[in-house]
């Protein structure tokens, strides 16, 4: 019996040091990187605080915590190439065309409607054509965003070249629509759901072109999430305008509802515009 007592306390300690690291990687807090593009700021915390209510919602329907990664552009292509997070939000149709089509991401769901990229002009102009616009002052957001990519694939299939195009490199979508208001640019692209478009419509501004119909803002999951796991996260999605916390969570990002989409949508895109850049 002297001898047996050390072994099994041995053993207890073995099984309880085991059932605490089960119960921690049970307690692993699910990662959802949140992307939101040239309509976004450009203040991290302020974003991660914004969406704390949407991943508090979605860690209540998993029964797992989830963590918040704020990333740009060239950063979210590097968490999806890499899988660092389980669940990618993006703004951005044709990225997540790529991680759909090359990365083998699940769409889980994506906003209700859809959106357009829409050209701006001072006073209320109109064109028939982006190819009015060779010679013009225009104000673009990053290169890597729906806008840009999508603007310039208008360009192209229009014939023109970018030599004849004075583009003026802009940050955000705010900024974008001050530069207009102020003459600084004579057109500026927006995504028409964005707040600044909206902003814009409110005033009395109108659309001088519109791209074709774009899918909504979506949310993935890595294909590192197993299947199980993957399925419960997209029932806490589609249902989350189900309840009164999960609506108003949505409306603090500038959503709605949360409707399935078709993946073809989104690789539509990517056919369209191209490959993200450095990939």
């Amino acid at each position: 019996m002297e001898f047996m007592l050390p072994t099994r306390r041995r053993f207890a300690v073995l099984a309880a040091a085991l059932l605490s690291c089960a119960v921690l990687a049970e307690e692993a807090p699910l990662c959802m990187a949140v992307s939101e593009g040239s309509t976004g700021q450009t203040d991290t915390s302020k974003v991660r605080e914004k969406y704390r209510p949407l991943a508090d919602e979605i860690a209540h329907a998993i029964g797992r915590p989830v963590k918040i990664k704020v990333v740009g552009f060239a950063p979210l292509l590097h968490t999806i190439e890499q899988g660092d997070c389980e669940l990618i939000y993006t703004r951005t149709s044709y990225i997540a065309g790529w991680a759909i089509r090359d990365m083998q991401y699940k769409l889980l769901a994506a906003n209700e409607g859809s959106k357009q990229v829409v050209f701006i002009a001072q006073q209320g102009q109109k064109f028939a054509s982006v190819r009015d616009l060779r010679g013009l002052r225009i104000a673009i957001p990053d290169a890597q965003s729906d806008l840009t990519r999508v603007a310039h694939a208008m360009f192209r299939d229009a014939g023109v070249k970018q030599e004849e195009l004075q583009l003026q490199q802009t940050s955000l979508q705010d900024a974008i629509v001050f530069g207009v208001e102020s003459k600084l640019s004579d057109v500026g692209l927006l995504t028409s759901n964005s707040k600044a478009a909206k902003d814009w419509s409110q005033k009395g501004g109108t659309w001088a072109i519109k791209s074709r119909i774009l899918p909504n803002w979506s949310f993935l999951a890595s294909p590192n999430l197993n299947t199980g796991d993957a399925n419960k996260l997209q029932a806490a999605l589609l249902g989350m305008a189900q309840s009164s916390g999960g609506k108003k969570a949505l409306l603090d990002v500038n959503m709605t509802n949360l409707v399935n989409a078709k993946p073809a949508d989104y690789t539509s895109v990517l056919e369209w515009v191209g490959m993200p850049k450095g990939i």
